[in-house]
């Protein structure tokens, strides 16, 4: 079978989530948002469909729901302080920093 002029393939997840979440019911349906890496290409010849073409993708982080929150992390660490859900953070907002906002503090002999 000739290739198709469009380039496209299935996609197949490999991995685990980093991140915990909870349980999920026998048949309810999640959605997630899902950064992964690329890992392999395969074809596989199927018997009715000519060629299948698979890309491998490797889970990097996992956010549930449709976010954005999921390109948040540098360098693959996960934040330590949670999303704003209204994306409306203006410049210079130290909220959810609390006793880190200042820099570390000591108790023990200042």
């Amino acid at each position: 079978m000739d290739r198709p002029l469009i380039d496209t393939a299935r996609v197949r997840f490999s991995g685990l989530s980093a991140e915990d979440f909870e349980i999920p019911d026998i048949g309810e349906q999640v959605t997630y948002t899902i950064k992964a890496t690329c890992t392999t290409h395969t074809e596989q010849d199927m018997a009715n469909e000519g060629t299948r073409r698979t890309c491998t993708m490797k889970i990097d982080r996992v956010v549930e729901g449709i976010s954005k929150a999921v390109n948040d992390a540098a360098n693959g660490q996960l934040a330590l302080v949670p999303d704003d859900e209204s994306g409306d953070e203006q410049p210079g907002d130290d909220s959810g920093l609390g006793a880190f906002k200042d820099g570390p503090s000591f108790s023990a002999g200042e």
